[in-house]
Parts: C-alpha cells; sequence; structure tokens
C-alpha cells in the first residue's frame, strides 16, 4: 500500500475559502440549492419532542429539518420558527402541553407544501427563484427530481440572500380574516 508524503508547516499559510465571486440575480438558481446528492440533507425524528429539537437546532445553528416517521419516510419540514420559544408558547395558549409537545405536532406536513421542479430550477436564475420564494411567501422551498419522485434539495431564502449579498422581503399569503379586514377598510 502507498505512504503519502508529509510535509512541515511554515508560516505564513493562507486557508482555502470557497469561491468568493459575486452570485447575481442572472446567475443559475442551481448554484443556490442545497443538493441532497452532494451534502446528506438534515433529519429529525418526527416523535422528537418540540423543546429538544429547538435545543438542537439552535446549538447546530440549524433553521431547516426534513421529518421522518418512524419508518424513515419523509412526513414533513421543520423550520426553526416552528420550535421556537415563541411558537411554542403558542401551542401552550393553545392547550398543548409543551413536556409532550412533538415535532410531528408543529411541523409542516408534506403533503401541505409544494416544490419546485429541479429540470426547471436547472434552467432558472436565482432571480426566478428570488421572485417565486417572495411570491410565496417562503422562507423554504423543496426540490423534486420529478422523473425518480425524490427529494433533491431545498432552497432556503436566507442563505439565498446572504450569497447574493441581498435583503429579502418575502410577502406572506394573507389568510381570509387579513382579507376581509382589507376589503371592509376600504
Amino acid at each position: 500500500m502507498k505512504t503519502l508524503s508529509l510535509f512541515n508547516l511554515k508560516q505564513p499559510l493562507n486557508i482555502a475559502s470557497p469561491n468568493t465571486s459575486q452570485l447575481l440575480l442572472t446567475s443559475p438558481a442551481i448554484s443556490v440549492m442545497h443538493d441532497f446528492h452532494v451534502s446528506a440533507p438534515l433529519l429529525i425524528e418526527g416523535g422528537t419532542l418540540a423543546k429538544d429539537a429547538a435545543l438542537i437546532m439552535q446549538r447546530a445553528h440549524v433553521h431547516f429539518k426534513l421529518v421522518l416517521d418512524d419508518a424513515d419516510q419523509l412526513i414533513g419540514t421543520l423550520s426553526y420558527n416552528q420550535v421556537s420559544l415563541q411558537s411554542q408558547m403558542i401551542k401552550k395558549a393553545e392547550g398543548y402541553d409543551l413536556d409532550s409537545l412533538a415535532v410531528v405536532d408543529i411541523m409542516t406536513p408534506i403533503e401541505a407544501q409544494n416544490a419546485l421542479d429541479y429540470d426547471e430550477v436547472k434552467k432558472s436564475t436565482i432571480g426566478h427563484v428570488l421572485n417565486t420564494l417572495a411570491t410565496e411567501g417562503l422562507q423554504h422551498c423543496l426540490v423534486i427530481d420529478n422523473h425518480t419522485n425524490t427529494i433533491r434539495g431545498v432552497i432556503n431564502a436566507e442563505n439565498l440572500a446572504r450569497k447574493i449579498n441581498a435583503p429579502i422581503q418575502l410577502r406572506s399569503k394573507p389568510n381570509f380574516a387579513e382579507l376581509f379586514k382589507e376589503l371592509h377598510v376600504h
């Protein structure tokens, strides 16, 4: 078996870093997708207590996880906002017991989500994706490979904003009460 050569280190040394070329709105959208073929998705079990999930995500500086059931099937997604102390207090006010509140109780079920098509993302620009996220009020959006029926990745609005060095304002979709109020105020 071959042995590799070792070198003595000498000062000064540089540290490699990712290519810092500025991404533009016209850059390929695929460049801001967290591709699960390149790096594994962040996962959490649906039975995990919400308070434990909050601590895990906070310590790891993670804002988004895919939620699996006991059979390791994808059942939803979880954002840090859903497990934050503020969200837990809202659930407590709704009558939930915080000591038994689980991820499955607060996650966004997979059936309640839409996803971007991987082939379309490959043909799109960052601007196209940004417009979609902003219009739909999405902080995260899954990307699906429809040929294999596989979640291929995720695009995160916060990471996208950091990569293009620009603030992103997401519009939340108004609910019925907000629309009713808006119509009756004017």
